[in-house]
């Protein structure tokens, strides 16, 4: 395939057979249910005096990068050189959509990134990288950077960017949910006070996120908000040290809300991971020690007003008793700490 010198200097390939990504700080474990993301590197190629040296260079951190993130499995570059190329020519107008959909399809591929290094002046160079929507060849989002010739950091700037925009275009997918159908559950436990007295309550049909949300994706909601944010270093790991408001914000964001707290514990029951240990999980509803004694069977929302929000889920800093389902907790809304995260939720009245 033909591109100017300018076009193309370097390219990713990313191949994604799953939709969830998990993220966080210290403390908290990385979703591994869904299937890993498959990754190919293609060759990277130059523009200017020195750049071969530089593409080179890049194209080894870049492996290095994917290689270590926990949901990325690096493949053949081989397999996707129809769709590199139907892409590439897409983007020029010459070719319709539909046909890089078709090569996609079949090659099971949803995104792809392209990127370019050039020299820029005496011993300076630019990084600039793009994703491209296999179905639409859009634009999802570029990210350009200068990068040093030599020296300690050049490592570091390629391996931030390759980060921003992997945190990025995997953030632009849907979570993966779990379904849990319309029905009953006896909700609570004896011999806590705030978790009695046992009911049953019944609820509508909802979706829950399988795992927790994370600080990949809510780094890059923070970026959408116009809101300064530090790149995460373990994007696989829990979001976490944000408030109830944001959590809210978030899931608001993303077309969900958070999960009552009725919600949260039957998904325990229904293939949702990590409801006890790792991190605690705001829900939607106020804090009331007494309130199952009065919550209504069905759809319960919790009080109308409080001073606090629920969490729900014991945390690595909890005591060993408090590492249950039914576990009840209460933190103040506009706090954020080190061991409580979330998951989104949505109602929905058809089963997948």
């Amino acid at each position: 395939m033909n591109h100017s010198p300018r076009r193309l200097a370097l390219l990713l390939t990313i191949v994604l057979t799953g939709n969830s990504w998990a993220a966080g700080s210290a403390g908290g474990a990385p979703a591994t249910s869904a299937p890993p993301v498959a990754v190919g590197v293609a060759d990277f190629d130059s523009e200017g005096y020195g750049a071969n040296g530089i593409a080179s260079a890049a194209h080894g951190i870049v492996e290095q990068e994917l290689a270590r993130q926990s949901r990325i499995t690096l493949i053949e570059r081989s397999r996707l050189a129809a769709l590199i190329e139907e892409i590439s020519f897409q983007q020029s107008g010459i070719t319709h959509p539909d046909d890089a959909v078709e090569i996609g399809i079949s090659s099971n591929v949803r995104l792809l990134i392209f990127g370019q290094a050039a020299r820029s002046g005496s011993g300076e160079y630019r990084l600039a990288l793009r994703v491209v929507d296999v179905a639409t060849g859009r634009i999802l989002r570029a990210e350009e950077t200068p990068v040093p010739g030599q020296g300690v950091h050049f490592g570091a700037v390629v391996r931030a960017c390759t980060q921003r925009l992997l945190i990025h275009a995997l953030a632009g997918f849907p979570a993966e949910d779990v379904y849990v159908p319309a029905g009953p559950f006896t909700m609570g436990a004896d011999g806590y006070p705030e978790e009695g007295p046992l009911h049953s309550v019944q609820l509508d049909a909802y979706r829950i996120d399988r795992t927790k949300v994370s600080q990949g994706a809510f780094f890059a909601w923070l970026e959408t908000q116009g809101r300064k944010a530090s790149l995460p270093d373990h994007a696989e790991l829990p979001a976490t040290d944000l408030s109830w408001n944001d959590a809210a914000a978030y899931c608001g964001w993303a077309g969900k809300r958070l999960p009552t707290e009725a919600e949260w514990e039957r998904a325990a029951h229904e293939g949702a991971l990590q409801l006890a240990g790792n991190v605690s999980e705001w829900v939607a509803d106020w804090y009331d020690p007494q309130y199952y004694a009065r919550s209504p069977e069905i759809n319960p929302q919790g009080p109308q007003q409080g001073d606090y929000k629920v969490v729900r889920g014991g945390s690595f800093a909890s005591p060993e008793e408090h590492l249950r389902a039914t576990a009840r907790g209460f933190r103040n809304a506009l706090r954020g700490s080190t061991d409580v995260g979330f998951r989104c939720a949505a109602s929905t009245p058809v089963a997948p």
